[in-house]
């Protein structure tokens, strides 16, 4: 497993493996070397993954894929992804919204700063009120 600068990465237990964020003096804000060696460590999971679920064979995959698409219906979870994406097709058009994103297109700094200093959250923390 390659070592990373800002990212800390172990197996917990078997087929489980952790990503660690590790810039503490940023409070492990993403940078693009960091966001470089999630997309690299991903990758590296993901295939590993696929080369063994690869070893399955197929007709295994498909029955196994089919039992999981049928709890998923048992549990609504297609309508309730549908329903999400209904609303949330709504919220955009609303005055909020689109006031929102007008705003971003203009400096997406100062919108997120303006939304988010009602909340005290630490991006906004001892600047004006």
């Amino acid at each position: 497993m390659p070592t990373y600068e800002f990212l800390a990465i172990d197996n917990p237990a078997p087929l489980i493996r952790r990503l660690t964020l590790n810039r503490p003096e940023k409070r492990n804000a993403l940078c693009n070397p960091l966001r470089g060696e999630l997309f690299d460590a991903l990758e590296a999971a993901t295939l590993a993954i696929a080369g063994r679920v690869a070893k399955v064979p197929t007709e295994v995959r498909q029955f196994n894929k089919r039992s999981v698409h049928r709890a998923m219906e048992l549990m609504g979870m297609r309508n309730a992804l549908r329903a999400g994406t209904e609303l949330q097709a709504l919220a955009v058009q609303t005055e909020s919204a689109k006031a929102f994103f007008a705003k971003a297109r203009e400096d997406l700094t100062k919108a997120l700063t303006e939304r988010d200093k009602k909340f005290g959250d630490y991006r906004t923390e001892g600047k004006d009120k």
